[in-house]
């Protein structure tokens, strides 16, 4: 078995200094960590041992495959482990292990991960003068490739360093050219004093004396069990790439390492994911680094990241947030089909369902309330005091196909209250997406079971803040250019009721062209979803439907409750992060970092991200587990079955 490893890490900070370390300019800003001159942007290298007891380098090919991250170079150095003896490892050995991952990668359609480059193969030896400049460096190609990637950051944007394993490499560059120590950061977990990545120690003491560097945990490691378990791995699809993360969680070995060397990296995406920093001294006793508390009115070199000061949840809401996009694996992708073909029609207050026509179909409504659609423009998004900016929106529905057929039509029914047509929504562009649906749904209560208040949602009833796990939205079909009926908006464009109702309660058909049918299979489930192509201000309307989640019942999808137990309601809000960074105040943040991040988390994704992003039930404030969209789907053939509800029968 491989020996256990620790999180190391990678984001980075304000380098004016050169080649004594100094502290990184830092801050703890409503709860979350920020280190100044760093972001996602930064420059990336990835540098590890063994590519197989942990997940983070899972986590960062992710984001190089969704082009979020800039990763230059992955490098691969020598497990150090019993250098005095001999070492008990092969560089080849670690050689092999990277080039087996890279592989499972691409097969798995991971898209923008760099080629291996060859890192340090043996350790630093500390002179008997005790003076890092006496130390004999034996440079690399990865020395050679962070030398040449730090030469193009500069200290206000400097090079990131994620080291998963010894620090070796990086000292030998720092070595060679102490030049480039003020344009780089290293993050690192070196866990014992004398073991781990800790076990080339000088290394280490090198890179902490003469650049920036943050070590997560300063000598402690993850708790077992504490980030990940074998359960939160079911909502991935299935790959090489991901097969093995469902392996290896399943193992001592995964579950004693959680997030490994990765906690920087999850940070780097989502600063909430740390919450307090401290400032201490690396010293070289004996054979080991240690990380020393800094007396008062002295200077420490090194910052380092308690566990205490680690938001678990929030670390692994980030990384599944990125791994379960299936825009990272190229496939679903390839599969999406977006063409031309859609009209939308305003029906009136009044429909009669055609029997001969509608094959599933959902009557219920609640008579008030407001559940929206929108793609607010970023300029006019409006700002939550409780610390986020409202969230673009797409809603839909998941149905139970009864028999073959194809789908010519949906309708669909304007909602009750007065944000039913906003007044942006009259002539912009929308469009209608289709989903596969596999897997069996579980409710997942949130940690709020009943008799206890939902965390969030309309109202504190238990349900409200219910989640499902266990299914997969595979997206295949997205019908662009419909135009949103001309109906009188019920507020003007600042936002306020009118007083009208005409748009309340209105009949819509969202029809295909022929061309833009694709045929349904009987037994199978579904998913349909409708949204606006293009933001804008006030560029929203709301669907009527039924929502039992304020009910105080057991949670349930096919109690007495349940108008439609065929399916359930979904959303896509923004970019998917759940739940959403917030920085509660009147007025939004005035870090312009902060106040990115936020409009990040509250836009779409552009092109195709957004159509990639999977669905969820779960959402904030409110979730779509116990809602049912009123909807009527029309298939093109003629047929019978206006009240047939298909239930698969692994529906729980």
């Amino acid at each position: 078995m491989l020996p256990t490893r620790l999180l190391i890490g990678l984001a980075s900070l304000l380098f004016v200094a050169a080649a004594p370390a100094v502290v990184p300019e830092h801050s703890v800003e409503n709860g979350a960590v920020r280190l100044e001159g760093v972001g996602p942007d930064n420059p990336i290298l990835y540098d590890n041992d063994w590519w197989f007891d942990v997940f983070d380098n899972n986590y960062l090919w992710a984001q190089a495959s969704l082009g979020h991250a800039n990763l230059r170079g992955n490098i691969v150095s020598r497990d150090m482990w019993d250098w005095e003896k001999g070492y008990h490892y092969t560089f080849e050995q670690c050689w092999n292990d990277a080039q087996k991952a890279l592989k499972l990668a691409r097969d798995s359609g991971l898209k923008h991960i760099p080629d291996l480059t060859r890192g340090s193969d043996q350790v630093l030896l500390r002179p008997e003068s005790g003076r890092i400049e006496d130390t004999v460096p034996h440079p690399s190609d990865g020395s050679r490739l962070i030398v040449a990637e730090a030469r193009k950051a500069s200290p206000q944007k400097p090079l990131l360093v994620v080291a998963g394993g010894p620090l070796t490499t990086v000292a030998n560059a720092l070595l060679t050219n102490p030049e480039i120590a003020s344009s780089l950061a290293v993050f690192n977990l070196t866990v014992s004093d004398y073991g781990y990545n800790g076990k080339d120690a000088w290394a280490a003491y090198i890179v902490a004396k003469r650049t920036r560097y943050v070590d997560w945990g300063g000598g402690a490691f993850w708790d077992r069990d504490s980030v990940f378990r074998a359960e939160h791995f079911d909502v991935l699809p299935d790959n090489p790439f991901t097969a093995e993360m469902k392996r290896l969680i399943r193992s001592d070995l995964g579950r004693a390492n959680q997030l490994g060397d990765g906690a920087p990296l999850v940070w780097l995406w989502a600063p909430r994911c740390w919450t307090g920093i401290e400032v201490r001294r690396a010293e070289f006793q004996g054979r080991a680094l240690v990380f020393r508390p800094v007396p008062p009115g002295e200077q420490g070199d090194v910052l380092v990241i308690t566990k205490s000061a680690t938001d678990l949840k929030a670390c692994r809401e980030e990384f599944f947030r990125v791994l379960k996009n299936p825009a990272v694996y190229g496939g679903e992708a390839s599969r999406l089909k977006v063409v031309s073909g859609l009209s939308v029609q305003a029906l009136g207050k009044e429909f009669g369902p055609d029997p001969a026509r509608v094959v599933v179909q959902q009557t219920a409504f609640d008579r008030g309330g407001n559940t929206s659609v929108r793609n607010t423009d970023r300029a006019s998004l409006e700002w939550k005091t409780q610390g986020y900016f409202q969230r673009n929106r797409d809603l839909g529905q998941v149905f139970a196909a009864p028999r073959d057929f194809e789908p010519a039509a949906i309708v669909l029914r304007t909602g009750p209250a007065d944000a039913a047509v906003l007044a942006g929504a009259p002539g912009a562009r929308v469009f209608l997406q289709f989903f596969e649906v596999t897997g069996s749904p579980r409710i997942h209560d949130n940690g709020t079971p009943a008799g206890t208040d939902a965390k969030h949602g309309f109202s504190k009833n238990h349900r409200c803040d219910d989640y499902l796990l266990g299914v997969e939205y595979g997206p295949f079909l997205v019908v662009t250019g419909g135009v949103f009926p001309d109906l009188p908006p019920t507020s003007d464009l600042d936002g306020k009721p009118n007083g009208t109702s005409a748009g309340c309660m209105v009949y819509l058909r969202w029809a295909l062209e022929r061309e833009a049918r694709l045929p349904l299979k009987a037994g199978k489930r579904y998913a349909f979803m409708v949204g606006f192509e293009e933001p804008g201000p006030e560029r929203g309307f709301t669907l009527a439907n039924a929502n039992a989640a304020g009910v105080n019942a057991p949670p349930s999808l096919t109690d007495a409750h349940d108008r439609y137990p065929g399916g359930w309601g979904l959303r896509r809000e923004g970019d998917g992060t759940l739940p959403p960074t917030m920085i509660p105040g009147e007025h939004p943040p005035a870090d312009a970092a902060q106040r990115e991040q936020l409009y990040r988390e509250a836009v779409f994704g552009e092109g195709l991200l957004r159509y990639l992003l999977s669905p969820t039930t779960d959402g904030y404030p409110d979730v779509d587990t116990y809602r049912d969209l009123e909807f009527y789907l029309e298939a093109a053939a003629a047929g019978s079955g206006a009240n047939e509800t298909a239930v698969p029968p692994d529906h729980e």
